[in-house]
């Protein structure tokens, strides 16, 4: 199967983001690679969280590892979730950039019940610039 590179949030405990896609296409046989966009003790709806987002840099720096050794190159598609901040935006456009023929699966994770829970600089980042 394909080879998917997924930029979304981890949770400790629970199953969104990271937690129940990658599972889930393990099941359907495909290799995943995970970039954490944010890293939460458990899904914010919960009534609070510990944790925040994984520092640009730091996503940078995975990122620019894999693509100084071409390992993305065989990558079917690129995942974005969860993005937790504006920076994660251009992170997932250098990633674009490094997969050229590979499919983009977009879910702009940005709220629930019609109320928005992101910055709204980073839903703009998303609408204008990742879409």
């Amino acid at each position: 199967m394909a080879s998917i590179f997924s930029l979304t949030s981890h949770v400790v405990y629970g199953h969104v983001g990271a937690q129940a896609a990658v599972p889930a296409w393990h099941l359907l046989g495909h290799q995943v690679w995970h970039l954490p966009t944010v890293l939460f003790s458990n899904h914010p709806g919960h009534g609070g969280y510990g944790g925040g987002p994984v520092d640009v840099a730091i996503q940078d720096q995975l990122l620019d590892g894999l693509v100084d050794r071409n390992l993305l190159a065989g990558c079917a598609a690129l995942h974005t979730g969860y993005l937790g901040q504006v920076g994660s935006v251009d992170v997932a456009l250098r990633a674009i950039a490094a997969m050229p023929d590979a499919l983009v699966l977009c879910d702009p994770v940005l709220g629930d019940a019609g109320q928005l829970y992101v910055d709204p600089d980073l839903a703009a980042g998303i609408r204008e610039r990742l879409l």
